[in-house]
């Protein structure tokens, strides 16, 4: 998986196992640490609340709805923490 291909919008992770979702997000997180490090320059992470968002979902697409229900942001998170710091490269 490339930056691009998250930048587009496309979910790479749909139709996946949790496991497989995991494998992807990892890989796209290294990608980010490892361009962070080359560049020397921090990784900065957005305080986002999906709360209101989850709660507006009645009406929308199924497969926006399921999109939004599993992204874990936490866990995306986590993985910019941990790998960031193994790693040495700055993550705010």
């Amino acid at each position: 998986m490339t930056l691009k291909t998250v930048a587009t919008g496309i979910d790479p992770t749909d139709g996946k196992s949790r496991r497989q979702a995991e494998a992807i997000i990892g890989d796209a997180v290294a990608s980010v640490v490892r361009y962070a490090r080359e560049v020397g320059k921090p990784i900065v992470i957005e305080q986002l609340d999906f709360r209101q968002k989850k709660a507006a979902l009645e009406g929308e697409s199924r497969k926006y709805s399921r999109m939004l229900s599993s992204f874990s942001y936490g866990k995306v998170k986590a993985c910019f923490l941990s790998r960031g710091y193994r790693h040495g490269a700055e993550v705010h």
